[in-house]
């Protein structure tokens, strides 16, 4: 249960779908391609150390509780000043649209917290087989459908810079699509007190 559910707080398909438009505007294939690579390694550099922690202080509180109440919170108020950046406030919606979606995101999440743990382990394996099933037919969809394909040189040197600003800073920019679909990936330490042999398992 561990593994689906950090599979599903990071949701690969999602998080990359997002920030897709975003990488090739600031910097194109290229950054995008080698700002994975370098990232990816880094992330499990990361990951292997917050495996340790955790086989160490396998507590509920996670990288919240490892690093103390003050960061901790100042963890939490930068994500919900982010987020209430990125919505900026702007909707198509009445307010009775956003209520009654504010209502029944509310009736999911009660009715899925009102489940037993093994039917919540279900519910996660089904959304990580879901995931990969969807980025496996897109990368399928797309080798047999797109009408030409770009070589391995513009794949992996190709750069564009749609911003204006130097390409030096457009190249750091450009990374934080892959920091944002790396996040989340802690997700499974949070489960660590309600694991069985926490010290092994909770880590893994």
């Amino acid at each position: 249960m561990s593994f689906t559910f950090c599979f599903t707080a990071v949701n690969v398909f999602a998080s990359i779908s997002i920030g897709f438009a975003y990488t090739l505007n600031t910097g194109g294939s290229g950054v995008a391609i080698w700002s994975w690579i370098l990232g990816s390694f880094f992330t499990i550099l990361v990951s292997l150390s917050l495996a340790e922690i955790c086989s160490v202080y396998p507590t509920a509180g996670s990288v919240y509780h490892w690093y103390g109440s003050d960061a901790a919170f100042s963890s939490g108020f930068a994500i919900i000043v982010n987020d209430a950046l990125m919505l900026n406030g702007k909707s198509s919606l009445s307010i009775g649209g956003q209520v009654g979606i504010g209502i029944a995101i509310t009736l999911i999440w009660t009715i899925q917290n009102a489940l037993r743990i093994d039917q919540q382990g279900w519910m996660n394996n089904i959304a990580a087989v879901f995931q990969i099933s969807t980025a496996i037919s897109i990368v399928i969809v797309l080798l047999v459908i797109a009408p030409e394909r770009a070589t391995a040189k513009d794949v992996f040197t190709s750069v564009y810079n749609g911003t204006g600003f130097p390409f030096a800073y457009v190249c750091c920019i450009g990374i934080l699509s892959m920091i944002f679909s790396f996040s989340g990936y802690e997700a499974g330490a949070h489960l660590a007190e309600e694991t069985r042999g926490a010290r092994r398992a909770g880590n893994t």
